[in-house]
């Protein structure tokens, strides 16, 4: 993860409050080779053990889905991750890389999608994590994008976005700031 302070404020403020519910509905829009996803999963399962997870993720990308779908990261993926979430929730294989461990394994499902166009069942998330992906669309675009992730929040669900990205009207779209990047839908 490049900004793990984001992980931090979902370990401990968001995860802890959307646990009291007894689950976690999680999206990673444009998730990529899914290292965001099977983060997530690790910090959930040492933050929320008890809480009844889900996390999807979803790309344009075929290749970069099959890449989520095998759960193994580089050496320079796991950086900036806690020591200990490494170590408990993935295996260094022989070439140095890590593997997602089967609990991992078992929280995360992987699709190929277009952002763009597709139209999220309405509040089917807890969690909506859209990270460094809006940054290479114009503002039109990424307000519509956001809106539509919106909708696919339950009340009281959580959008986080990019460290470098913004959401231009939060309060227009029903959310409200509730952590640097991250966002309370109304």
């Amino acid at each position: 993860m490049r900004h793990p302070e984001q992980f931090d404020v979902l370990e401990r403020h968001v995860l802890t409050e959307l646990a009291e519910k007894g689950r976690v509905r999680a999206w990673s829009a444009g998730c990529s080779y899914g290292a965001e996803a099977f983060t997530l999963a690790a910090v959930c399962m040492s933050t929320v053990p008890k809480a009844n997870v889900s996390i999807t993720g979803v790309d344009i990308d075929p290749r970069m889905i099959e890449a989520a779908r095998e759960g193994v990261f580089s050496a320079a993926d796991a950086r900036a991750v806690k020591p200990g979430l490494m170590d408990t929730w993935f295996t260094r294989r022989p070439d140095g890389r890590f593997e997602a461990k089967p609990a991992l394994r078992a929280l995360c499902r992987f699709e190929v999608g277009d952002l763009l166009r597709v139209q999220p069942r309405a509040a089917a998330y807890d969690l909506v994590m859209c990270r460094n992906t809006v940054i290479y669309f114009n503002d039109e675009v990424r307000d519509a994008l956001h809106a539509r992730l919106v909708t696919a929040l339950r009340p009281g669900g959580y959008l986080v976005v990019g460290a470098t990205e913004r959401v231009s009207d939060p309060a227009g779209i029903g959310l409200a700031p509730t952590h640097p990047f991250t966002y309370r839908k109304i």
